[in-house]
């Protein structure tokens, strides 16, 4: 989705991380002033094809936005904070030799106390180093400035077409997906969540119901004329 904005008319791309690796090829022939990534913590691998077509993407500035930067190792932290400041950190073979590795050997449990020193002292340097292009914003933080969370859970009843429909499978569909020895065509989960499809709306089953899927084809007639 494109948009210009007011104060200097420059175009605004928003594009899904699927859609921008499909497109990559086109957006790569431009320059980008700032590209923004949101569930920044998808760039955790930088040897994938989303990543690599982002980070060859011709731009001057890039942010991350993520609540959860470091998932599994420090290889994938290091993946994103060299997405947005390549370099600072080294290569990925410096930074495995120079962080990672004495970092992982002082946190195992049958580490020396010399390891377990070193490895805070490589923590507390590469904390350092990171501080310099991260903004932590902890939820001790942000309470004083959101306003209060409020959830509100609304009842809507189902529409006469739902509840016939809900009915039916409930008398004849249940015993069309079972078999003699007991057991069920389709697992219970799967029906579980075409029944929440059907009191959501009843067209997101209508398709089960053309094709005449077990315990859905006796549903078929109830639906009107034209129903699309």
């Amino acid at each position: 989705m494109f948009s210009q904005t007011r104060r200097s008319g420059s175009p605004v791309l928003i594009i899904s991380y699927e859609a921008f690796r499909s497109h990559a090829a086109i957006l790569h022939k431009g320059t980008v002033g700032l590209i923004m990534c949101d569930e920044g913590h998808r760039l955790k691998n930088a040897e994938n094809q989303t990543y690599d077509a982002l980070f060859k993407l011709d731009c001057r500035r890039r942010v991350l936005l993520s609540g959860t930067p470091i998932q599994n190792d420090l290889l994938e932290y290091f993946s994103l904070v060299h997405f947005v400041n390549s370099g600072i950190l080294g290569t990925s073979s410096e930074f495995r030799t120079r962080f990672e590795n004495p970092i992982r050997r002082g946190r195992d449990a049958g580490g020396s106390d010399k390891e377990v020193q070193q490895a805070q002292e490589k923590l507390q340097e590469l904390n350092q180093i990171v501080n310099r292009c991260i903004i932590r914003r902890t939820q001790a933080l942000l309470t004083k400035y959101l306003p209060v969370k409020i959830e509100q859970v609304i009842c809507c009843k189902l529409m006469p077409l739902q509840i016939e429909l809900y009915k039916k499978f409930v008398e004849t569909g249940l015993t069309e997906v079972g078999s003699s020895n007991g057991k069920f065509s389709q697992s219970a989960l799967s029906i579980i969540t075409s029944l929440k499809k059907l009191c959501n709306h009843p067209a997101l089953i209508f398709e089960k119901c053309l094709e005449k899927v077990d315990g859905f084809a006796k549903l078929l007639p109830i639906f009107p004329s034209g129903f699309n």
